[in-house]
C-alpha cells in the first residue's frame, strides 16, 4: 500500500503487521509503473465524503490494465460501467471491499481482459488523444468566435 494520506498515521500500524502487506510510503512515477506492471487490482478506497468524481488513479490504473475496485459512486461508477475497467463496492465495510478484492482475484476474465484495459486506455484517454481533442477543440471554437 503506497502514499501517506491522511489515513496513513491511523492505520499503518494494522497494516504493518499483515505479513503480505509491504508499506514504502511515497513512491514516484518510476515506482508506480513498477507496481501497476504487476497489480491484477488496483484499489480505490475513497472515504464517503470525497470530493473526487474521477481521479487520476483511475486512467493510471487503466494505462496499465490494472482491475479497480473503488468506493468512488457517480461518475467513476459510471466510468466503470462504460469501460469495465473496474467497479464499485457500495457498502464501504471492510468485510465487502475484503470480498470485493478476493473475487476480483478468483475471477479469471478479469486478468485476461488486462490488454483490452490498456487498449481503452490508448484508444480513449491516453494525453496524446485527449491534447488532440482539445486542440480540435480550441481551434473549432475560436473559428466560431471569428465570425
Amino acid at each position: 500500500i503506497a502514499g501517506k494520506g491522511e489515513q496513513w498515521e491511523p492505520l499503518h500500524h494494522q497494516f504493518a503487521r499483515l505479513p503480505n502487506v509491504l508499506l514504502p510510503g511515497w513512491i514516484n512515477t518510476v515506482q508506480i509503473a513498477s507496481v501497476l506492471r504487476r497489480a491484477d487490482v488496483g484499489l480505490l478506497p475513497y472515504v464517503a465524503s470525497a470530493p473526487q468524481g474521477l481521479p487520476n488513479k483511475v486512467f493510471e490504473y487503466l494505462a496499465y490494465g490494472a482491475y479497480q475496485i473503488a468506493t468512488l459512486q457517480g461518475e467513476a461508477e459510471q466510468f466503470y460501467e462504460l469501460t469495465g475497467a473496474g467497479r464499485v463496492v457500495r457498502d464501504r465495510s471492510p468485510s465487502h471491499f475484503a470480498a470485493a478484492i478476493v473475487d476480483a482475484l478468483k475471477d479469471p476474465t478479469i486478468a485476461r481482459k488486462r490488454s483490452e484495459r490498456i487498449e481503452h486506455f490508448v484508444r480513449d484517454y491516453h494525453a496524446d488523444v485527449v491534447y488532440g481533442q482539445l486542440a480540435d477543440h480550441v481551434i473549432r471554437v475560436a473559428k466560431s468566435r471569428r465570425t
